[in-house]
Order: structure tokens, then C-alpha cells, then sequence
């Protein structure tokens, strides 16, 4: 994280739908890390399949695609 302020990282699916925030909150600069236990926002696990994760900090932005193994 560059810098102080929101940081967001949001997991959805590949028609778009939202799947899990992972975090939303206000972060200090530095470097943190996340486990994903496959699950979305009800707490069920969903199936294998790719995915995309979108982080935003402040000005930046970045979307990338990940697979998910079950």
C-alpha cells in the first residue's frame, strides 16, 4: 500500500458478480497479505473455477484473473 487511505480488494466471478470482499478499510503504507478460504459473502464455498481480483488504494487500481483450485 503507497500510502494512507481505503484500501478495497473484491473477488468476483467472470460474468462480473461480486463474490467476496476481502477487505474495506482504511490501511497505513506498507506491505500486508490476505488469505482467500474460497468462500463468498454467505460464508459457503464456491466451485473451482478463474476468477478476478480487483484491488484499489487510493489512485491505484488493478484488476487480475486467478484460478481457484477446490
Amino acid at each position: 500500500v503507497p500510502d494512507n487511505g481505503p484500501v478495497t480488494i473484491i473477488i468476483y466471478d467472470l460474468t462480473g458478480r461480486k463474490i467476496k470482499t476481502l477487505v474495506n478499510q482504511i490501511s497505513t503504507p506498507g506491505r500486508y497479505s490476505i488469505i482467500w478460504n474460497g468462500t463468498n459473502n454467505d460464508g459457503r464455498l464456491i466451485s473451482a473455477g478463474i476468477y478476478f481480483y480487483s484491488f484499489q488504494a487510493k489512485d491505484f487500481g488493478k484488476t487480475k484473473k486467478m484460478i481457484l483450485l477446490n
